[in-house]
């Protein structure tokens, strides 16, 4: 699960939380420049947050590809400003996997 986030203090803990459990090996965060609190905020919920200077929803995007394991074979991306919906992510890899993603193989 990768989330990139540029000052979005406020939305960016509910955000990491609102992932279903267990559907997620791992929850980044890839914080774009925040001036604010992103990046502790998002740590307090369980996220990893790696730093992305380099302002730029493109840059973060592929700033957190890089950073997720290497056997990963799906990556998730959400919006750190809540404008997602996390309550969509298991009927979504359903769709994609052809099977019940609620419960890992």
């Amino acid at each position: 699960m990768v989330i990139p986030a540029l000052n979005e203090e406020e939305p960016i803990g509910a955000v990491v939380r609102a992932i279903p459990p267990g559907i997620a090996d791992e929850v980044l965060v890839v914080d774009n420049g925040s001036t604010d609190r992103t990046a502790e905020c998002a740590r307090a919920a369980g996220a990893r947050v790696i730093a992305e200077p380099r302002r730029g929803y493109g840059r973060a995007c592929r700033t957190g590809i890089q950073a997720v394991a290497a056997d990963s074979e799906i990556i998730v991306f959400l919006d750190g400003d809540g404008s997602d919906c996390p309550e969509f992510i298991i009927a979504t890899l359903e769709s994609v996997l052809g099977r019940d993603a609620g419960h890992r193989p």
